[in-house]
């Protein structure tokens, strides 16, 4: 199964299926691991108002982002991805755009003024279990423990 073809049957049967250590919070961002499951993984992960993710990369996972709530201007390899380009889903009765972030593409999400969410719907490709993408991270860290768990992974 691809990983779009995942996103396409998640988005429509929706299934939990959370690890332990669901939760987690990296500099007032918060995770919440909802479904994971051979190499894929669907996380929430809700941001406060004006949060910045800096430009990183998530080595050997694909994903695919699926707005929640919010406005976030998204940049990927330098250049902010107009919302014309963006896909479109439907996620339970909202409909909403998505967007494709491969493995080796940098990437960074500037939050709107009233905070957001999204779905975070990735694909491990190097045939390591999943796990937070936060700790699947190549660039600066958000915050001292953010610094500290990759670290330790």
């Amino acid at each position: 199964m691809t990983l779009e073809e995942f996103t396409a049957w998640w988005l429509r049967e929706s299934p939990m299926l959370p690890p332990v250590g669901a939760y987690n919070v990296v500099n007032g961002n918060v995770g919440l691991t909802l479904y994971r499951d051979g190499p894929f993984q669907v996380q929430l992960w809700t941001f406060p108002p004006r949060a910045e993710i800096v430009d990183h990369k998530h080595p050997d996972v694909d994903t695919i982002l699926v707005r929640v709530a919010g406005r976030f201007r998204l940049r990927r390899n330098g250049r902010v991805i107009p919302l014309r380009e963006s896909g479109r889903a439907e996620w339970r009765g909202l409909k909403t755009w998505t967007d494709i972030i491969a493995a080796e593409d940098l990437h960074g999400v500037t939050v709107g003024p009233t905070g957001g969410a999204f779905l975070s719907i990735t694909e491990r490709k190097d045939g390591r279990a999943p796990e937070s993408v936060h700790l699947v991270w190549e660039g600066a860290p958000l915050d001292e423990r953010h610094a500290a768990d990759l670290g330790a992974s």
